[in-house]
């Protein structure tokens, strides 16, 4: 899934201080639509003025997004934003429809590979933001290209870690927008894996990362999904592998 974070990288929020109100804003800090579902905390829900839905652009501001009466406060300078306002956001928008191109293998030219988990994969592909993912059995070190060109427009490649379901968020990874709307996930980079860099253009079997073992996993792989906006997994096909769907146990070989 993709889980986007209130910090620098992801998202931010900020306060507004006026003479009667209090504004805390929502700030798309990333390079693409987030689509965001905004809930007041159950303390205060009652008391204030909430914009519940909005699609914040790239890089923009939704002031006003709550909106608290200033004498509910008794002290501004102790007021942090998440302590009155849950966010949700995915990204992408959600007009955006996929326009059925073929991906290259993810891999170097020469490379062949397994696929240790493919759609529908009773592991872990079993939600609706994994469903359609492919787990293709890289080792650590070795090199993930772009499977299509677009916009890198999330990285993060500071996580050492790995283990189960509560290391889901350490996972390092890079994001790509594609022309069409549509978002490709790169999971389980090495730390200091990521060879682009944020609102670079890449193109189609360009070196983008380095094969790691972070995050949820229990073997090293690279985990590979494509969503459209909802953070919605959306079955696709690689070039030369168009006959069904992916599964598990086949073997793929990048000419």
């Amino acid at each position: 899934m993709i889980c986007l974070q209130a910090t620098s990288q992801d998202i931010g929020l900020k306060k507004y201080i006026g003479t009667d109100s209090i504004d805390i804003a929502v700030i798309n800090n990333l390079l693409v639509d987030i689509e965001f579902y905004i809930t007041p905390k159950d303390s205060i829900k009652d008391s204030v003025k909430v914009i519940d839905y909005a699609i914040i652009p790239p890089k923009d501001t939704l002031f006003k997004a709550l909106r608290l009466p200033i004498k509910m406060v008794k002290d501004t300078s102790e007021i942090y934003p998440s302590d009155y306002i849950s966010l949700r956001g995915t990204m992408g928008n959600p007009g955006a429809e996929a326009d059925g191109t073929l991906y290259e293998l993810p891999f170097s030219r020469g490379k062949k590979y397994k696929v240790i988990q493919g759609f529908g994969g009773k592991f872990s592909h079993d939600s609706e933001q994994s469903k359609y993912a492919v787990d293709i059995n890289t080792q650590v070190g070795d090199t993930i290209t772009a499977a299509r060109s677009g916009l890198v427009i999330r990285t993060r490649d500071q996580f050492t870690e790995r283990g189960g379901r509560d290391f889901r968020d350490k996972a390092n990874l890079v994001n790509i927008l594609h022309d069409d709307g549509t978002i490709a996930s790169y999971v389980h980079l090495d730390f200091e894996g990521v060879l682009v860099s944020l609102g670079e253009r890449v193109e189609t079997g360009q070196p983008i990362g380095i094969s790691g073992y972070t995050g949820f996993t229990t073997t090293p792989h690279l985990h590979f999904v494509i969503r459209k906006a909802g953070s919605i997994a959306i079955p696709f096909y690689f070039k030369g592998y168009t006959k069904g769907p992916i599964k598990k146990n086949m073997r793929l070989k990048r000419k």
